[in-house]
């Protein structure tokens, strides 16, 4: 298995803890708190109402650029059968982390209007041209954007 495949994997599995840990938390259980992807999502609930308008937009879009979740059901469209599942939950981590940090003050925030554009791009083209790489390209657009987290 290729190590980017691995890394999707365990993305995949750390967003399926998230899905259901808020659930078995509801119900009285405890949740999984040493997960990275846990403190993205967290971050959702720690934005401010202003924040939280801007980070719906960039999930759902504009008028003038499409939102993640229309980028997203794009790519999905055109992904193979057997990637669909891991894409989905890779490509739903990504948004909350893009999102949570895009949606900040311009002046604060570290991913830009060019960088979603170049991203979306990326990902609309390789799942055109090669949509068994759509994958790896998920797995970089994660590392450049936790490196500029970081």
């Amino acid at each position: 298995m290729k190590i980017n495949n691995i890394i999707c994997t365990v993305t995949a599995l750390q967003i399926c803890f998230l899905l259901i840990m808020p659930l078995q938390a509801a119900a009285g259980q405890t949740s999984y708190e040493n997960n990275e992807q846990q403190v993205i999502v967290t971050s959702v609930d720690k934005l401010s109402p202003e924040e939280k308008e801007w980070f719906a937009k960039f999930q759902e879009g504009t008028f003038y650029a499409q939102g993640w979740k229309g980028i997203t059901a794009d790519i999905l469209a055109k992904t193979p059968e057997e990637l669909l599942e891991e894409q989905q939950l890779a490509l739903e981590a990504l948004g909350i982390m893009i999102g949570c940090e895009w949606s900040k003050d311009n002046d604060i925030r570290k991913i830009d209007n060019d960088m979603l554009k170049q991203w979306g791009n990326q990902l609309k083209q390789t799942v055109i041209d090669n949509p068994h790489q759509v994958s790896q390209v998920i797995a970089e657009i994660d590392q450049r954007v936790a490196m500029l987290l970081n």
